[in-house]
C-alpha cells in the first residue's frame, strides 16, 4: 500500500485543504532534498549519513501517510546501521521510484478529495 488513506483523509479533515496541500508540497520538496543527500552519501559509501537521512525521511512518510515509501526508507536505515552495504545499494536503487510513484498517488488523492 503506498499511502494510508484513512490517515490522509484525517489529515485533510483536521487542517483542511489549504494547509494539507501545503504541507503536502513541503513534503515533496522534502523528499528531493533528502534524495539529492543521499545521492551524494551514496556515492561516498557514508553508511552514517545513509542512516541519518533514511531515518529521518522515513518519519516524515510515516507522519504523512505515505507507508512504502517508509518502508523503504526503515530498511534502508537499517541495512546501513548494520553495514549492509550491497542491501542500502538495492535499496537505494528502488528509492527514486518509490518516491515518484508515491508522490504521484498524493497528489491524485488530494485532487480527488479537495
Amino acid at each position: 500500500m503506498l499511502l494510508d488513506e484513512a490517515l490522509l483523509g484525517l489529515h485533510l479533515n483536521v487542517l483542511g485543504e489549504v494547509r494539507m496541500a501545503n504541507i503536502a508540497e513541503e513534503f515533496r520538496q522534502t523528499v528531493k532534498l533528502t534524495e539529492s543527500q543521499l545521492n551524494k552519501a551514496m556515492q561516498v559509501t557514508d553508511l552514517f549519513e545513509v542512516s541519518e537521512k533514511s531515518h529521518k525521511l522515513a518519519g516524515a512518510a510515516e507522519t504523512m501517510g505515505v507507508q512504502q515509501l517508509a518502508k523503504v526508507l526503515k530498511n534502508m536505515e537499517i541495512a546501513a546501521n548494520e553495514g549492509r552495504i550491497v542491501d542500502v545499494e538495492c535499496l537505494y536503487s528502488s528509492l527514486h521510484k518509490t518516491s515518484s510513484q508515491t508522490l504521484s498517488t498524493l497528489d491524485t488523492f488530494l485532487e480527488v478529495h479537495t
